[in-house]
């Protein structure tokens, strides 16, 4: 055989398994900035949005796995740098996790750090604003140290059980958060049902229900969240409610939020209220501006901020 094709053979038999084995990798993220106004104060320029993640995925036989890190530089960038005096140049993790989409048995989820499944989808239909807005509710979108199950979809229905295991050494206990939720899709619709019980002692054990419901038909979109929290702790008597909608004319989108607290923990704020405004341009598939005027009360103090802003995703 000629040298050369020789050697052409070769090479090629020892690249097909590298090249069999190569994940499918994305790299992605998104920065943006903003100019707020507190209260008729002084414009302060933030970088609101800072953040860079890769997304890893590979067909096996058990399924497909598919791993993620995120990396949140937004308060490193407002400070000017990692670990300085102010205390605000952090550089947090949002994502670290491992997903296995199985085949027919539904879909777990391991992670350090992660999007928080009860605020995708009972929260995030009233938290559709650029600044300001979500108000009041004790729910969190990411959370960590988590691991989750999701059932098969069955007739656009599924059930997610979730354990959040913590052992701090500055504990005597185990610090456990357990949650289910249950979520239906059908067309325009969305709701979803949700439990969170965490354990963290006997002075401070707590449950939280929530109600999340969305419709979404054209360029309209409306949703509602209710959340109530019982039992000891820290959320114990408290109860908020929060409605939002979004119309989208062209490349503008028009958004409203409503948001109110009844609390029976601290007098001072029950009935606190707040209502966000925003006006979205899309310059394009990739960038975004936006204003948005956000008023919000917390215990009868009124504070309000104006916020004009540009997100650029990649």
């Amino acid at each position: 055989m000629n040298k050369k094709l020789l050697a052409i053979a070769v090479a090629g038999a020892l690249a097909a398994p590298l090249s069999a084995q190569a994940l499918d990798v994305t790299t992605y993220g998104v920065v943006g900035w903003k100019l707020v106004d507190a209260d008729n104060a002084s414009w302060e320029m933030k970088n609101t949005k800072a953040r860079v993640g890769w997304r890893a995925s590979e067909d096996t036989s058990a399924g497909k796995f598919i791993a993620e890190i995120e990396i949140d530089l937004d308060s490193a960038a407002n400070g000017g740098n990692t670990g300085n005096g102010e205390g605000d140049g952090n550089v947090n993790v949002r994502r670290s996790r491992v997903i296995l989409a199985t085949k027919g048995a539904g879909t777990f989820v391991m992670a350090g750090r992660t999007p928080s499944g009860q605020y995708a989808d009972m929260y995030s239909m009233v938290d559709i604003f650029e600044h300001g807005g979500y108000h009041y509710f004790a729910q969190t979108d990411h959370t960590g140290k988590l691991i989750a199950w999701k059932s098969p979809v069955t007739g656009g229905f599924y059930v997610v059980p979730a354990l959040i295991a913590n052992d701090p050494a500055s504990a005597t206990d185990d610090i456990d958060v357990t949650g289910l939720r249950f979520v239906w899709n059908g067309g325009p619709w969305h709701a979803g049902f949700g439990l969170v019980e965490a354990n963290n002692s006997p002075a401070s054990d707590s449950t939280r229900e929530s109600l999340g419901v969305s419709w979404t038909s054209g360029p309209l979109m409306v949703g509602f969240t209710w959340e109530d929290g019982f039992g000891s702790g820290a959320v114990d008597g408290d109860t908020v409610m929060g409605l939002a909608a979004a119309y989208t004319a062209g490349n503008n989108t028009f958004k409203l939020g409503l948001y109110n607290r009844d609390s029976d923990i601290t007098p001072a704020n029950d009935g606190d209220s707040a209502t966000t405004l925003e006006l979205a341009h899309a310059f394009s598939k990739n960038v975004t501006g936006f204003v948005t005027f956000d008023s919000v009360e917390v215990g009868g103090v009124d504070a309000d901020s104006t916020a004009i802003g540009i997100n650029m995703s990649f």
